[in-house]
C-alpha cells in the first residue's frame, strides 16, 4: 500500500511514447482544430469585393468613375455626396461564385462596421464565459461542463451555417464565442491536469500547436469551397467527431474529484482510466490517495470577495496580475487585429 497524491499517481503512469497514446492525443485535441475554423472564419465569408465588380456598358456613371479612381471602393460607394452605384443597373459582381455576406446584407460603403461587430462578437461571448468558467470546473467538474458546453456548440455552429440575418449572426456567435470557450479552456485544464510531468512540456506544446494547424484548415477549405457556409460546416463536424473523445477516452480530473468532491473512489477510477488511455494495468485499489494541499494545510476554500480582499491584502500580487493582464491583452491585439484583418491587408 502507497500513500500518493493525485499528481505522484498520475506522474508513475508517464509511458514509453507509443503510435497509440500519440493518436489518441491528436483525436482528443482535434477541438482546438476546429477552433480558428470557427472563430476566423468572417475573415473569408465576409470579405469585401471592392476590386471584384465591373461596370455594365450602358452605364455612363460608372465608367466615369473607374476612369478617374479605377476599380475601387470610392468608384463603387462614390465621393463627395455621390450615390453608390446600383448593383444589376451600373455594375455587376466578378466573384466567380464566391459568396460573402458584406454583398448579402449591404454591409459596404459606410456600414462595413457591421462587419466588424459580427466578427468581434465572438469575443463578447468568449470574455463573459472565461469569467465564469472556473466557477463552473470547480463546481460541476472539468469533463462535465466541456461534454455540456461542446454540445451546445455544436448546435450553435450549424446555426451559424445557415443565418436569417446579420443580427441573428451576431448573436449564435457570440453565444458560441462564449460556449466555446469554457469547452476549449475545460480541455486546457484536462491536458494540464492528466498529462503526467514527463509529457507535459510536449503535450501541451502540441496542443498548443494544433490551433495553428486549425488556421491552415481553414485556409485550404476557404480555397476549396466558394460557399463560406461549408467553411463553418467543416468546423462543426470536426467538433462532432470530437465528441467520441471527450465521452469515451478523456477521465474526469482526479485532482477535481479528490480535492472538490472528496471522493476517493471517483479518483481512483478516474486514475484506472487514464491508466488504460496511457497502456498501462496500474492498479489504484490498494493506495491511499491524499490531496497534496492536505499534506501541509487544511484545505480553505475562498469566496470571490475573499480572492478580491487578496489584492489589496498583497500589493506584489496585484502588480504581477497587472502586468500579466496588460501582457496577454497586447497580445491579443496584435494577434486578432492581424488575424481579422487578412481581407483588408490583402
Amino acid at each position: 500500500m502507497a500513500i500518493l497524491t493525485v499528481q505522484d499517481a498520475v506522474d508513475g503512469l508517464a509511458p514509453a511514447v507509443s503510435w497509440r497514446v500519440v493518436l489518441k492525443f491528436l483525436w482528443i485535441i482535434s477541438l482546438r482544430l476546429s477552433g480558428p475554423i470557427l472563430a476566423l472564419f468572417p475573415n473569408f465569408a465576409g470579405f469585401l469585393p471592392y476590386r471584384q465588380w465591373k461596370c455594365l456598358e450602358n452605364s455612363t456613371t460608372c465608367l466615369t468613375r473607374v476612369n478617374i479612381s479605377g476599380i475601387s471602393r470610392e468608384s463603387f460607394c462614390g465621393v463627395k455626396g455621390e450615390e453608390m452605384l446600383v448593383v444589376g443597373h451600373d455594375m455587376v459582381w466578378e466573384l466567380d461564385g464566391r459568396k460573402t455576406y458584406a454583398v448579402d446584407w449591404d454591409l459596404l460603403c459606410g456600414r462595413e462596421y457591421l462587419g466588424t461587430f459580427i466578427s468581434s462578437s465572438y469575443f463578447v461571448g468568449a470574455l463573459a464565459a472565461l469569467l465564469i468558467c472556473s466557477s463552473l470546473y470547480d463546481k460541476y467538474g472539468r469533463l462535465k461542463i466541456s461534454q455540456i458546453t461542446q454540445i451546445i456548440s455544436i448546435v450553435l455552429g450549424l446555426m451559424m451555417a445557415f443565418p436569417f440575418n446579420m443580427w441573428y449572426m451576431m448573436i449564435v456567435r457570440c453565444l458560441f464565442g462564449g460556449f466555446f470557450f469554457v469547452t476549449n479552456t475545460g480541455y486546457h485544464v484536462l491536458t494540464i491536469e492528466l498529462m503526467p510531468k514527463p509529457l507535459k512540456a510536449k503535450g501541451m506544446s502540441i496542443a498548443l500547436s494544433a490551433w495553428a494547424g486549425g488556421q491552415f484548415i481553414l485556409a485550404l477549405i476557404a480555397y476549396l469551397f466558394k460557399d463560406w457556409k461549408f467553411i463553418v460546416i467543416f468546423g462543426t463536424v470536426l467538433l462532432c467527431l470530437n465528441l467520441y473523445a471527450i465521452f469515451c477516452i478523456v477521465p474526469e480530473s482526479p485532482l477535481y474529484l479528490l480535492s472538490n468532491k472528496r471522493n476517493e473512489f471517483a479518483a481512483k477510477e478516474s486514475l484506472k482510466k487514464l491508466a488504460m488511455f496511457f497502456g498501462s494495468d496500474r492498479n489504484f485499489d490498494d493506495d491511499d490517495l491524499v490531496d497534496a494541499a492536505d499534506k501541509d494545510r487544511e484545505l480553505k476554500e475562498q469566496s470571490l470577495l475573499d480572492a478580491l480582499r487578496d489584492f489589496v491584502k498583497y500589493p506584489v500580487l496585484s502588480k504581477h496580475v497587472a502586468i500579466l493582464l496588460f501582457v496577454w491583452l497586447k497580445c491579443g491585439w496584435l494577434y486578432y487585429g492581424f488575424t481579422f484583418s487578412w481581407g483588408t491587408l490583402g
